[in-house]
Formats: C-alpha cells, structure tokens, sequence
C-alpha cells in the first residue's frame, strides 16, 4: 500500500521533512518510497513500548510514528504538523532538546523518550492535554520541574536512571499516577506528597540513596508492587502495615535490622525478598503473611528460623542462602505447596532426615 493512499498530503509533507533530517538512519525502506526511511507499523504495535521504526495510519492522518534509534540530534519541527498523533516514540537517539512545535500534539497520550540526552523536560510536554504515558528514563535530568503538575491526566511516569537528585511536592497532583519509576537516581528522600498519589499501583524507588522511608508511603492504599531494593534503609515506617493491596514487596540490599510487626497485616503479599540485609531473626511480623508464596531471606545474619514458618501454608519458594543457620525447624516439612527450597551456604549439620520426604515429594531441594 503506498504512503500517499495512507496519508493527507499536508502530513505526508511533514513525514518527508522528519525522515530526510535523520541522517544517520540506515533501516528499511519503504517499498513505494525510497525516501521514507520508515515502513508502516500494524495497528497491533501501536501502544507497544519501544516501537520498531515506522508509522501508523488512520483516516488519512499520522497517529503512531517511531524514529527509535535513528540517530537523531534533534527532532524537525515539522513534527508539531502531524497534529493526530496519538503514540510517539523517539527512544535510543540522541536528542539534546525537542521543538516548540510539539506543544501542537494535542492529541498525544504516549511519549517515548528514554536513552537520549535530554538535561530537561520542555514545558511544553508537561502541557500536552492528552498525555497519559511518559519515558524519560536514561536522560541527563537533574531534576523535575514543579511543572510536571500540569500533566495532570498522567497514569504512567518512567524517569529511571536519570541524575535526579529530589523529587518535587508537586508529584502528588498527579492523582491518576498508576506507575511511577524513579529508579536509579541520586535522590536521598521522597517527598511526603508521594502519598498523595491514590490511584498509585507499582513504584520502583530501587537504587536510590534513601536511607528511611516517609510514613505517607502508607497512604498508598493501592499499591500492588514496591521495589525499594539497593538503598540504605535502615527501618520500615510502621504505616507499611497499611499498604493491605500489596502483593510484591522487595527491600533486598539495604540495612534492615528488623522489620515491623505491622507488616503481618499485610494479607495479600505473595512475595516478600529481603535479601542483603542484616536481618539477626525472621520478624515476628511475617508469622501474618498468610498469603506469602515466596520469601526470600538470603544473606542476612539468620541463626534460627522460627517454627511459625511452617504455617505459611502457601509457601512455594523459600530461600535461606548464606545466613548461619546450624537446624531448621521440622514444621518446614508440613509446607505441602513448597516447591524449591534453598539451604546452600549455611552450616546445617546433620542433614534433617525429613527433608528426604519433602523432596520425595517433589520439592526441590539445594544443600
């Protein structure tokens, strides 16, 4: 099908101003043109992270448009013409700025623009009427500006790997947040509007400097996922106990002497890791996780594990690498749903005979 019966003239003509400005590009070419650098993308692409380079089409307008990893320097401002665009993706270039004229794209929900060099965000994305997801992840950002309140309408914020060193109040208007990634980033504390976020459902905060936690993170009444791994924690806010939608809870790689008793309230978890931390006993706490089916306790200073461990009934995986472990409770062979069991680098001795009849049973056993 060729690009003219696919595209109005006006937007054809800003196609041609984009693609002829990406220089360094050596894809496919399209088979009517060789001048589009570009081949036309499925409808079931559209709205599929990280884009092969191409276009969508409907009705005579551009509504989907990759140039992921073109090359570029910058974007041709010929960009703000293409006015339908509903998914962009400019991934994996290597853009310093973006035009003025994308404030034009009022139609715009999806904007990709992770692994370039952007040191700011233009105000005029955070003004895009329509706009529900935006990657901004392995930039230069050193910060984001109060502005991103604007973006109001906002579900999906990604600003991973970035050189942010604060997060600003302003993050808690975005009361449609569903997905905020701040990962790996330099920044040393979250702010307590970060509660303010009550639609929000996954947060990474992993690889940060934090060394606590704010008590609003229990506000967060629907939260499902939080990764807050590779910090300096050193204690839990006991509002953790509040988060009761949580089902993935990972804090591995921080200091944790202890963890608090309000997280046996937490009904729903399935997973809790806490590996590399420094951990003298499994917290009473966890006794209540009567949905846990993976705990993951690797390399703390562990000496015993309590028999409560064995009313865990949903337990699948178990992990108990590298602690100082010398027994292990009986009641850990009443765990009829465990599957893999991981002992290695603990000093055991003598082997437990019941651990025969769990593996005969099928579980998988390292020791």
């Amino acid at each position: 099908m060729s690009i003219s019966s696919l595209v109005d003239a006006p937007q054809r003509q800003a196609l041609a101003s984009l693609v002829t400005s990406v220089a360094a590009y050596e894809g496919p070419q399209a088979t009517t043109s060789p001048r589009f650098g570009l081949v036309e993308m499925e409808l079931s692409a559209i709205g599929l992270p990280h884009m092969p380079a191409g276009f969508h089409a409907s009705d005579g307008a551009v509504t989907g448009l990759s140039l992921r990893g073109c090359g570029l320097a910058s974007v041709h401002d010929a960009i703000g013409d293409l006015d339908s665009l509903i998914y962009l993706d400019l991934t994996d270039n290597g853009l310093t700025t973006l035009p003025r004229s994308m404030e034009r794209l009022t139609s715009l929900e999806c904007l990709w623009l992770d692994r370039n060099a952007l040191d700011v965000v233009p105000d005029c994305v955070w003004e895009l009427p329509k706009l529900r997801s935006l990657a901004i992840g392995a930039n230069k950002l050193t910060s984001l500006p109060p502005r991103v309140a604007s973006a109001a309408g906002l579900t999906h914020l990604f600003a991973h790997s970035n050189a942010l060193t604060s997060i600003p109040d302003e993050i808690g208007h975005l009361a449609h947040l569903r997905t905020l990634d701040l990962a790996e980033n330099p920044i040393d504390a979250l702010p307590d509007a970060i509660g303010d976020l009550a639609e929000l459902t996954i947060l990474y905060v992993h690889r940060l400097r934090l060394s606590t936690l704010p008590a609003a993170i229990g506000r967060l009444s629907r939260l499902a996922y939080f990764n807050a791994s590779g910090n300096r924690i050193t204690e839990l806010p006991a509002t953790i106990g509040e988060l009761t939608a949580l089902v993935d809870l990972r804090l591995d790689d921080n200091e944790l002497e202890s963890l608090p008793e309000s997280l046996g309230r937490l009904t729903t978890l399935r997973q809790l890791h806490v590996r590399g931390n420094r951990l003298a006993s499994v917290p009473p706490g966890v006794r209540g996780l009567s949905g846990l089916t993976q705990l993951d306790v690797r390399d703390n200073r562990l000496r015993v594990i309590p028999e409560f461990i064995g009313e865990l009934s949903r337990l699948v995986s178990l992990d108990l690498r590298s602690n100082a472990l010398t027994t292990l409770p009986e009641s850990i062979g009443a765990l009829q749903h465990l599957a893999r069991l991981d002992l290695r680098w603990n000093r055991i001795v003598p082997r437990p005979v019941w651990l025969q009849a769990l593996q005969d049973r099928g579980c998988t056993i390292w020791d």
